[in-house]
């Protein structure tokens, strides 16, 4: 009897756990044509859905990669409106300074 079982278990880990001792895949031309034509939807639809998936992460990256551009600009404005400041500070000084000289 445990015989039997080893074999047996044996038999499963060879053809993939159904008992048998030869596990053939289906051919679709083994297939009536019903039966193909669900099958290819069936393949189809999962292509969709894994393009659709696809698709979606694609728009993902492209809105964070324009939203670090938005960001880059913006530091890149901030940097520029600070210099700028800096330039209206000075000029201001330097106006300050000529009025006290007159």
């Amino acid at each position: 009897m445990d015989q039997k079982k080893e074999d047996q278990m044996q038999t499963n880990s060879k053809s993939g756990g159904h008992g048998n001792k030869k596990c053939t895949p289906i051919r679709p031309h083994q297939l009536p044509i019903r039966q193909t034509a669900l099958l290819t939807c069936y393949m189809l639809n999962a292509d969709v859905a894994l393009l659709e998936k696809g698709l979606e992460n694609t728009r993902r990256q492209l809105q964070l990669l324009q939203m670090e551009n938005f960001e880059r600009r913006l530091e890149q404005f901030c940097q520029c409106l600070d210099r700028q400041r800096a330039r209206v500070a000075a000029l201001s000084a330097d106006l300050d300074t000529d009025l006290n000289n007159i």
